[in-house]
Formats: C-alpha cells, sequence, structure tokens
C-alpha cells in the first residue's frame, strides 16, 4: 500500500527567513545557517509548524475533492499533526492538544469547504532581486497557500500564523515583513492583472482560540525598497563567507534578543559561549 503524504511546510532554501535572520543578529545567522547548530526549540516554533502542517493538508484534501482527485493521498490534518508532534519529544507532545484545539476551531470557524479555487498550497516559487544594474541575487519563497475568488477572479497569496491575540499589532507588524514585501513583489508577475494582494490568515490559539484575516496594509515605499534590502544582507553575508565565529557579531539587543515570541533560540549560546553550551547541555 502506498504510503500517504506528509508535506514539507519549513522554510525554503533561499528565503526571507535566512536573510532576516542575518538582519536581526549575525551571529545568530552563524550558528544556524554556517555552523548549524541544534539549537533549543522553542513553543512558537512548535507550535506554528504544526498548525501550518495541518492547514497545509486541511487545504491540499481541499484542492484534490475541487479537483476530482484523489483526497487519499495526504494524510488527514490532525493525523499529519500526531506524526510530527513527537519529532520535538515532551515539548511536541504537550503542545499537540492545544494545536489540535486550534485547527478545530478554525474547521469551525470557516467550514471544511470554503468558496473558493485552490490554486497552489506550499508551493515554492523562486525569483531574484538586486540594486538597480547590480547582480541579482536568488531568492525563493515558500508560498502557504494561494486561492483564487471565483466571484471576481483575484488570486490572493496567504501566510498562515498563529497568535494567542490577534489584536491590531499582530496585523501591522507584518505590513513590514519583508515575506509579505516578496510576495507582494512576485504576486504581479506570477498572476498578471489577476493578482489581488497578500492576505494574513491568523490562527489563534490558547483557551478561546479567535482566527482572523486581513489583507495586508500597504507600505508602497517599504516594498520598493525589498530589492535593496535582500541586496545588502546578501552581500554582507557573502562578506563574512568562510570567516570564524567571532567575525559573526552578535545582536546584544534587548529587543531581539527577548522579544514577543519569546528568548532568542540561541540566547544562552550567546551569553555564556560554545564550550560552556555545550558543556551544560543547551546545544548537542
Amino acid at each position: 500500500m502506498k504510503e500517504k503524504i506528509l508535506l514539507d511546510t519549513g522554510p525554503s532554501p533561499r528565503g526571507w527567513h535566512r536573510i532576516s535572520t542575518f538582519g536581526r543578529c549575525p551571529r545568530l545567522f552563524y550558528y544556524k545557517y554556517v555552523a548549524k547548530l541544534a539549537l533549543p526549540t522553542t513553543e512558537p516554533l512548535v507550535r506554528g509548524t504544526l498548525i501550518h502542517l495541518a492547514l497545509a493538508h486541511h487545504y491540499s484534501i481541499m484542492r484534490e475533492k475541487q479537483q476530482k482527485g484523489n483526497p487519499g493521498l495526504y494524510y488527514e490534518p490532525i493525523a499529519a499533526m500526531e506524526i510530527v508532534a513527537p519529532r520535538w519529544g515532551r515539548m511536541g507532545l504537550d503542545l499537540l492538544d492545544l494545536c489540535v484545539a486550534a485547527y478545530q476551531a478554525y474547521v469551525a470557524t470557516y467550514g471544511m469547504m470554503e468558496n473558493i479555487r485552490i490554486l497552489y498550497v506550499e508551493e515554492i516559487v523562486e525569483g531574484g532581486f538586486g540594486r538597480a544594474g547590480g547582480p541579482r541575487h536568488r531568492f525563493t519563497q515558500r508560498y502557504d497557500l494561494v486561492f483564487q475568488d471565483p466571484t471576481n477572479g483575484r488570486v490572493i497569496i496567504v501566510d498562515h500564523k498563529t497568535a494567542a491575540h490577534a489584536d491590531g499589532n499582530t496585523v501591522t507588524r507584518y505590513s513590514m515583513s519583508g515575506q509579505f514585501h516578496a510576495m507582494q513583489h512576485g504576486g504581479p508577475k506570477l498572476f498578471k492583472a489577476n493578482y489581488g494582494g497578500a492576505m494574513l490568515n491568523i490562527v489563534g490559539v490558547g483557551k478561546d482560540p479567535k482566527m482572523k484575516r486581513q489583507m495586508i496594509e500597504p507600505a508602497p515605499e517599504a516594498v520598493a525598497l525589498f530589492p535593496i534590502v535582500v541586496a545588502d544582507r546578501e552581500e554582507r553575508i557573502a562578506a563574512l563567507e568562510g570567516k570564524d565565529e567571532s567575525d559573526y557579531p552578535p545582536a546584544v539587543d534587548d529587543l531581539i534578543c527577548v522579544h514577543s515570541y519569546g528568548r532568542c533560540e540561541a540566547m544562552e549560546l550567546c551569553k555564556w559561549g560554545q564550550a560552556a553550551a555545550r558543556a551544560s547541555g543547551i546545544i548537542r
């Protein structure tokens, strides 16, 4: 019997997550992308990954039904979470019930079959950005969901986020996210006149999970400057290639080392150094 599909919902190979990490903290970039250390896992990361996985399977099954395909190709959303949760050990198992409840609340809010035409689920797109007249730097992005509104033909690119409280600030901060700026560059090129914008799909987690969908607020200046942001960070990353850990400066910024999702996964490593962190079991 053929094994069912378990989708990959992780970051794309050369996407915003990579260069955003460098922008936040070059030392964290070194730990993750150069030394490739096994840093401590955070609860928001596990929670977000499990819910992303459930939604990826939810919409893949929906697409198969719409296209008269085979919905049985994919694991059911909750089954997919149950398979992946143990990979994070105790933390994954402890968060599983919370994530299942959030997914069930999502289905209760929007239903099993929405009036949208699913085009892509977890699709990797590729392009390039650079300074005017300069080299283009490879850039990839994984679209969580792309759908077409059958009432007007508009194509919407959706990114799923999880949040304990989906307030105004939660939505506003993503208007300044390079992840969405990349969508706003790529969407019109891919979908031409049918492109309808980028949408934030917030899945609430907690005792009374709330759902919120909202189009990303306009940020035309930031979007126009996005190619320069990519070029600047890629140039600085290239300049450090082959250098030692000591050449990658840490951010040492209280708003970066401790942020809205908790503390940076490399915080103790930066405080004590690799030798002490290994000796204490913080990293492997």
